[in-house]
């Protein structure tokens, strides 16, 4: 079962997160538009896929962003709370390029290294890349493979 998990965390990792991670670090230093970097991990009935371990898996992020639910039980308040936040943010970033707007908790450009992340779960707040040091094994690896 660890064998499963770790070889799970680790796609995860190489598949998604080191990819968006160093974009986000590039675009930050030298693109024209701000950059909002979260981390989605709220375990939810409301998903298409659970994680047996408790958590959440690719796209789990869908039903808070669109208000659907995928279970026959409603949100529960704090999901409701959440995915009216969410919902929020990503028509004013696809409205604007910037998920603010009054009302909503406010949400830092994402800054390497700073707690700029949006962490979503069991509610909203900015930390840090929470899988940071697995970030920082894939850039040293990526790196050395452009080295050569």
């Amino acid at each position: 079962t660890e064998a499963y998990f770790s070889v799970a965390e680790m796609n995860r990792d190489v598949m998604f997160a080191w990819g968006t991670y160093a974009w986000a670090n590039l675009q930050s230093k030298t693109g024209k538009s701000n950059v909002y970097m979260y981390y989605f991990d709220q375990d939810s009935e409301q998903t298409i896929f659970r994680s047996p371990r408790g958590g959440a898996n690719h796209v789990a992020e869908m039903p808070f962003v669109y208000g659907y639910t995928f279970s026959p039980k409603p949100f529960t308040p704090l999901e409701k709370h959440m995915s009216d936040i969410i919902s929020k943010y990503w028509i004013n970033f696809t409205k604007t390029g910037n998920p603010n707007s009054a009302g909503l908790p406010y949400w830092t450009e994402y800054q390497q290294g700073q707690p700029t992340v949006m962490i979503m779960k069991n509610g909203l707040h900015l930390d840090n890349v929470q899988n940071q040091k697995q970030m920082e094994t894939l850039e040293q690896f990526f790196n050395a493979q452009r080295q050569k």
